[in-house]
C-alpha cells in the first residue's frame, strides 16, 4: 500500500510528533533516574525503599520482591539473593529500609492486592497471586495491614480510599513506610 501526497504529509507529521514525545519522555526518565540517584548519592535519603534501591545487593532483593510478590519468600531466600548471611542481612535490611524484609514483602504484596481487588478479581485468585495459600490466611494479613477484609476492598471500595495508609500499623508500633502508602494512592487513583 503506497500513501498519497497528503496522507504521507499527515502519517510523516503525526511520526514527528510521536518520535519527539517519545525522545521528551525518554529523556524525562533518564533525568528522574538522575534526580534520584544524586538525592540518594548526597546523602539525602538515609532510610527507605530510595537508600534500598542504592544499595547494589538490596536492590537485587527489593526487584526480585516486586517481581515474584507470589514467591513463598524466606529471610534465607531473601539472604541469599543479596549474597549475604541471614543475620547480616536482616540488619542491614532493617537499617536501610526502615522495617524487616518480611514486614516490606508483607506491604508489598498488599499493595498489589489493592490494585487486583481494585480490578474486580476475586479474593481467592488475589491471594494466590500475592503468594497465600489460602484466601482466609490472605484476609486476616489483609485485614491487619489495611484494617479492612479484602471483600470490602474490592471495586469501588479501595478506589475512593487509601486501604494502607502511613499511619497504619502492620504489629503494634510499626507503621508503614510512607513510600509504599503513596505508591498505594498512586494504585488507587488509577483504577
Amino acid at each position: 500500500m503506497r500513501l498519497s501526497g497528503e496522507s504521507w504529509a499527515i502519517f510523516h507529521s503525526a511520526s514527528i510528533q510521536l518520535s519527539a514525545f517519545f525522545s521528551l519522555s525518554a529523556a524525562c526518565g533518564y533525568l528522574l533516574i538522575l534526580i534520584v540517584r544524586h538525592v540518594v548519592e548526597s546523602g539525602r535519603v538515609a532510610t527507605g525503599v530510595l537508600a534500598g534501591l542504592a544499595d547494589p545487593r538490596l536492590a537485587k532483593v527489593l526487584t526480585a520482591m516486586h517481581e515474584a510478590p507470589r514467591k513463598a519468600w524466606t529471610l534465607d531466600d531473601l539472604a541469599g539473593v543479596a549474597g549475604m548471611s541471614r543475620t547480616r542481612f536482616a540488619e542491614h535490611f532493617r537499617a536501610r529500609i526502615g522495617r524487616t524484609a518480611i514486614d516490606y514483602l508483607t506491604v508489598w504484596r498488599m499493595t498489589v492486592a489493592c490494585q487486583l481487588l481494585a480490578r474486580g478479581k476475586p479474593v481467592k485468585s488475589v491471594a494466590l497471586e500475592v503468594g497465600y495459600q489460602s484466601a482466609a490466611a490472605f484476609s486476616r494479613v489483609f485485614s491487619r495491614v489495611t484494617g479492612q477484609a479484602p471483600r470490602n476492598s474490592s471495586g469501588a471500595g479501595v478506589r475512593g480510599s487509601n486501604p494502607i495508609s502511613p499511619g497504619r500499623s502492620l504489629s503494634p508500633g510499626r507503621s508503614l513506610h510512607p513510600a509504599v502508602a503513596w505508591r498505594v494512592e498512586e494504585l488507587n487513583e488509577d483504577a
